[in-house]
């Protein structure tokens, strides 16, 4: 199997990750956290199908969502580690950096 296909084999894998946690937190979990949940996989679904990125860049960000996941949801990484939050909000703005500039490199050599 290639690179390629392997990182859109786990792009879609998350996706399906994302719509067990929607499902969970609706019927089992807190109803109103399934509503931020659905606005991540919808903006996650928007990047991938309409800004074209490098796959890796775009799993990078599906990264930052994953750690939220896990951060909140299930393992509560957030209250076991102090610091990971301070973490997550240094490397989100390098991810989304990296994300932009992949995502309009086109338009602004065009100028």
């Amino acid at each position: 199997m290639k690179k390629q296909h392997l990182i859109e084999f786990l792009i879609y894998l998350i996706w399906i990750f994302f719509l067990f946690c929607i499902f969970y937190d609706l019927f089992f979990g807190i109803p109103s956290r399934a509503i931020f949940w659905s606005l991540e996989l919808f903006f996650a679904v928007f990047i991938y199908c309409n800004i074209k990125t490098p796959n890796l860049v775009y799993f990078g960000v599906l990264a930052i969502f994953l750690v939220n996941l896990f951060g909140e949801l299930f393992l509560g990484l957030f209250y076991r580690f102090p610091y990971l939050d301070k973490i997550i909000h240094l490397t989100s703005p390098l991810l989304a950096c990296t994300f932009f500039y992949f995502a309009f490199d086109k338009k602004i050599k065009n100028k």
